[in-house]
């Protein structure tokens, strides 16, 4: 019980975080409480049962722990400092242990349309957002005053000091990149929606979010987000369906709409703003030269934007090779007995899709240490984890807690490409 509830209040609550803990900053911690919680439960049980939680996923965490320590030892960081980095990147971790604890399918498919539901919801008050933001002509970083609480609102992403006064679309998250990396994440997820669902007023809605998203996505202009993106839709399109690459002209009519001179050097002048990227690879590999294996430690900085390199940076190649062990494995590569029905595959096929977007997305920013992204990447890695083998999923309105006592458990698997 404290799985699911957990599992939601971090899906309901972590889109808005940030505005959250702006506006009540002694707030800025009920995630981290309610990841204790967890963690208490994981050991009880596992001490109760006398077995280990998703091991799948917690013996590559638990290595890339040890590399973590062994680092800072070798490195003789200050204990705090250590700690520090390792704060950093590892607690988001216990909620994918949680959601692997899951077993009900009712369960599981509430938690994804919850998702879905939040992430609409989040794109919907971004791109009203950005719309009033044009309109009080934030482009040259004007003074906002709004004239009323409604406007005041709708601002309040370009006023709170999160974000500086800019020209893109910045979302709940308040950072146009990695709000786009996250509408990356979730548009696959509402696209699995409408393929499972069998109701017609819910396929609607959840092919209403798959656009709402998507234009969301379109004016943040973050090219790490639009390379997550083009990855999960040429992956969705081979895996799942191809009426997925429909979105592209949306996508592109979007962005040409709203698309300023800036935007369209960016895009065209990739040079022009490579700059951490490039700085990134090479500070990581001055560092592999002096202290290959371990690196300089956890919580050591100068390597920003490019999450890969300050892995290699902070905890040397042996650390990096590990996380490399810990991404395949919540990818779920080798759960192939889980494909058991066509709801069932559209998930384990839709669900690493989703995951892949943010592993691309890491090229372009420390994905893993902001918590939107981290929380809900190992949501849905736990997720992957929790779908039953040895039965097929019950589709969202044949679910008994959704009106339909009708109960339909496909034997067959069919082919998902030849649906499509």
């Amino acid at each position: 019980m404290l799985y699911r509830y957990g599992i939601v209040a971090l899906v309901v609550l972590m889109p808005w975080h940030e505005i959250i803990v702006r506006l009540w900053p002694p707030l800025r911690i009920w995630d981290e409480v309610l990841l204790l919680l967890l963690a208490g439960a994981l050991v009880r049980d596992s001490l109760r049962e006398r077995t280990l939680p998703a091991r799948r996923l917690l013996l590559p965490m638990a290595a890339l722990l040890g590399v973590a320590s062994v680092s800072g030892i070798a490195n003789q960081l200050p204990p705090g400092h250590a700690a520090a980095g390792i704060r950093a990147l590892f607690p988001y971790m216990v909620v994918g242990l949680a959601a692997a604890k899951l077993r009900e399918e009712a369960a599981i498919w509430r938690i994804l349309r919850l998702m879905v539901l939040m992430g609409t919801v989040a794109a919907l008050y971004g791109i009203a957002s950005y719309l009033m933001f044009r309109v009080y002509d934030g482009r040259r970083f004007m003074p906002l005053q709004p004239g009323n609480l409604a406007e005041a609102v709708l601002l309040y992403p370009y006023q709170c000091g999160g974000y500086p006064s800019g020209y893109r679309l910045v979302g709940t998250i308040l950072n146009d990149n990695y709000m786009g990396d996250w509408l990356a994440m979730l548009v696959p997820v509402a696209f699995a929606m409408v393929k499972v669902e069998t109701l017609p007023i819910r396929r609607g809605g959840y092919l209403l979010a798959v656009i709402v998203m998507t234009i969301a996505l379109a004016w943040t202009f973050s090219r790490a987000a639009y390379a997550a993106f083009g990855v999960v839709l040429l992956l969705t399109a081979w895996r799942v369906d191809r009426r997925i690459l429909l979105v592209l002209p949306l996508l592109g009519i979007s962005a040409a709409l709203l698309a300023f001179p800036a935007d369209v050097y960016r895009f065209s002048n990739i040079r022009a703003t490579e700059g951490g990227r490039v700085a990134a690879v090479r500070k990581a590999a001055a560092v592999q030269t002096r202290s290959p294996l371990y690196g300089r430690g956890p919580g050591t900085s100068g390597v920003m934007d490019l999450h890969y390199a300050r892995i290699a940076a902070q905890m040397g190649l042996l650390g990096l090779a590990t996380f490399a062990w810990l991404l395949l494995a919540s990818l779920g590569l080798t759960r192939r007995d889980t494909r058991r029905s066509p709801n069932c595959a559209t998930l384990s096929s839709v669900l690493p899709i989703s995951m892949g977007a943010i592993m691309v997305a890491a090229f372009g920013g420390d994905v893993w240490e902001i918590p939107q992204l981290a929380y809900t990447f190992w949501t849905v890695a736990g997720l992957l984890q929790a779908m039953p083998a040895s039965a097929g999923f019950r589709s969202p309105a044949n679910d008994p807690e959704s009106g339909d006592q009708t109960i339909r458990v496909v034997a067959a698997s069919v082919p998902v490409g030849s649906r499509g």
